[in-house]
């Protein structure tokens, strides 16, 4: 109501739109790298496990809250979505877990089918919504690879990214593991190998009976 200076008044109304903004992936996810050559091994007691970290390029946007997460995709059963892989020929089977460094966030855990997930994993992949969001990828033991040689396989997640209100974007992590390769190593022996050069004493030589020459 609007009145005016002898007071007459009108009435009316207006309606004020608020649209709601999402979470946008400016770019999808880093690409990292790991190599099993670094692991530890029975060739390479010195290894240490393989980690390394990538960003999500996630805009929160407004609704930058406390309830903003990052999960995994996973299927109509609720497993994660994710490449089928096995080490030492066993199959591997994922496992989500919160871990408490990142509370509210996903990690996956990978591991050998009927083993336990959190005493023997073989990669495992946590997620953290804080600045425009990352992850990073721990690789504990070797994965089986489809060639010979340093042969690369690549590792492809998607994950969800929810803002604070509930709207979400997905985007996608990629994973680069590069097999190792066997190294011969030589070792000596307790038994030495004498090879006698007098003038046939040893067959197939060509050595001849004269005197050794000398060296000035």
């Amino acid at each position: 109501e609007a009145p005016d200076s002898d007071n007459d008044a009108a009435t009316g109304s207006f309606t004020v739109g608020v649209d709601d903004d999402v979470p946008v992936a400016t770019a999808p996810g880093d690409t990292v790298s790991v190599n099993e050559a670094n692991l530890p091994s029975a060739a390479n007691p010195s290894g240490h496990t393989q980690a390394a970290v990538g960003f999500l390029h996630i805009n929160w946007g407004a609704d930058n809250g406390d309830g903003k997460h990052l999960a995994f995709v996973k299927d109509a059963d609720g497993h994660v979505v994710g490449p089928a892989l096995t080490s030492d020929g066993v199959q591997l089977d994922y496992v989500i877990r919160f871990p408490s460094g990142s509370p509210g966030n996903e990690q996956i855990v990978a591991y050998k089918h009927g083993g336990d997930p959190d005493a023997n994993p073989v990669f495992s992949i946590t997620l953290y919504e804080q600045g425009h969001g990352y992850y990073a990828y721990a690789q504990y033991q070797n994965i089986d690879h489809s060639a010979q040689g340093t042969d690369l396989d690549v590792l492809n997640f998607n994950v969800i990214a929810t803002d604070d209100d509930g709207d979400s974007v997905q985007t996608s992590i990629t994973v680069n593991v590069t097999d190792d390769v066997p190294h011969s190593v030589l070792t000596s022996t307790e038994t030495p190998l004498i090879v006698d050069e007098t003038a046939g004493q040893d067959s197939g030589t060509n050595d001849v009976a004269s005197p050794p020459a000398l060296l000035a």
